[in-house]
């Protein structure tokens, strides 16, 4: 799946890249997993990496806020 950088440029969706951001903002693996596959399903040909990263982290947010009331 191709995706556009915010230079413009057109590069391969890569998951690690964004996996290892998610990581590093201190989420745990098992919530980072379940981003990505939330993920998996709302990505398309052409989104752009900001789009992807605003949705990302959105669902981090939502899914901590969720384990805080647990």
């Amino acid at each position: 799946m191709k995706v556009v950088k915010y230079s413009g440029s057109i590069v391969e969706f890569n998951r690690d890249k964004l996996k290892n951001s998610l990581l590093k903002s201190g989420a745990s693996t098992e919530v980072v997993d379940d981003v990505l596959r939330a993920i998996d399903g709302q990505i398309y040909d052409g989104i752009t990496t900001k789009k992807i990263y605003k949705l990302a982290f959105a669902l981090l947010k939502k899914s901590s806020n969720s384990h805080a009331l647990s």
